[in-house]
């Protein structure tokens, strides 16, 4: 990414599938094997907690199971 969140050395390794005939590839640090360097202890607890709550309190049932 543009801010450097990205290790540069993952261009090959997005750009291998690429050009397999995938149209996008994406990293995260969310997935096994993820991870953070040097990332903000708070910033890093509200990111894994938020889509959590965000869940709880906004999901709405009628649109999920159509």
């Amino acid at each position: 990414m543009a801010h450097e969140s990205d290790d540069r050395r993952d261009v090959v390794r997005y750009w291998e599938p690429l050009n397999q005939g995938w149209d996008a590839v994406f990293g995260s640090r969310f997935v096994k094997g993820g991870g953070e360097i040097d990332y903000p202890w708070l910033k890093l607890r509200l990111n894994r907690a938020a889509p959590i709550w965000l869940e709880k309190y906004f999901s709405r049932d009628d649109y999920r199971n159509q």
